[in-house]
């Protein structure tokens, strides 16, 4: 796995940079792209390249261009693009720590992403509280996973996205597996997404079951676009939905604690 840092020169992104990781797609969505020789940088010809299978090492934006570092062997090849769309790099990479542009009361409602973990993950090799979850593997992941997609590696949880009203409301609208990828033993990817409604029938009254009686050890992993750093502060959020706070905190507000578990998600 190669870390990948976004330098964005901006003023709307005051807190942090935003950190990436490719994934086994990246390379193959850099067809979508314009990618050409960077200014000053070594004549290599690209297509040739670009077949020997890269690893791609540095991500930087600067001069309204993204620039793209790989390397083969001792060869090293930059190449510019324009800066990507968000869908395509929710879709070719995979971040895990961004921007926090969000803010409380914004919007009506903010998206949430909760996990559900079901294995060690390799985010989080000290969080031994999975061990709960025992119930959700059995009858949700592993019947889901067989049922619908062949995996590439372990499965080591669930993500459930969600909606999260003023008043403390809150409506699940996807789940996904995570996987770890057994050629990428360094992060676990999040695969098979898909709305609760077009779930197998089977699936979906499971997990409706299963979210209001199943005991579950979660965490929040993004509110909007802002990632938590650490797995204690994740946690806390999970609890502030639990009391269905009218409000959010923002992020430099939260005053992280930690809690009891199992107990059943908001």
């Amino acid at each position: 796995m190669q870390v990948l840092l976004v330098w964005l020169q901006c003023a709307s992104l005051i807190y942090q940079d935003t950190v990436w990781h490719s994934t086994p797609r990246t390379l193959r969505g850099l067809s979508r792209l314009s990618l050409r020789s960077a200014p000053q940088a070594d004549p290599l010809p690209i297509k040739p390249f670009m077949r020997k299978n890269p690893v791609l090492v540095e991500i930087c934006s600067r001069d309204s261009l993204w620039w793209w570092r790989f390397t083969v062997g001792g060869d090293t090849l930059t190449l510019v693009s324009e800066p990507p769309s968000l869908r395509w790099r929710r879709r070719y990479l995979t971040i895990t720590q961004g921007p926090r542009t969000w803010r409380a009361g914004r919007i009506p409602h903010k998206l949430i992403e909760i996990i559900i973990p079901l294995a060690e993950r390799p985010q989080t090799p000290g969080d031994t509280l999975w061990h709960y979850n025992h119930a959700w593997a059995e009858t949700i992941a592993v019947p889901w996973s067989v049922y619908h997609f062949p995996l590439n590696g372990r499965i080591t949880g669930l993500s459930l996205t969600a909606h999260y009203y003023r008043g403390g409301s809150i409506q699940y609208q996807s789940l996904a597996l995570l996987v770890q990828n057994r050629d990428n033993p360094f992060y676990d990817e999040k695969v098979g997404e898909s709305s609760l409604a077009k779930l197998p029938s089977f699936i979906r009254q499971r997990v409706e079951v299963a979210l209001h009686e199943a005991p579950a050890y979660a965490y929040v992993v993004r509110i909007q676009d802002y990632y938590p750093a650490e797995l204690q502060e994740a946690q806390s959020w999970l609890q502030l939905l639990r009391e269905k706070r009218d409000n959010l905190p923002l992020p430099l507000h939260l005053a992280p604690e930690p809690i009891a578990f199992p107990d059943k998600l908001p």
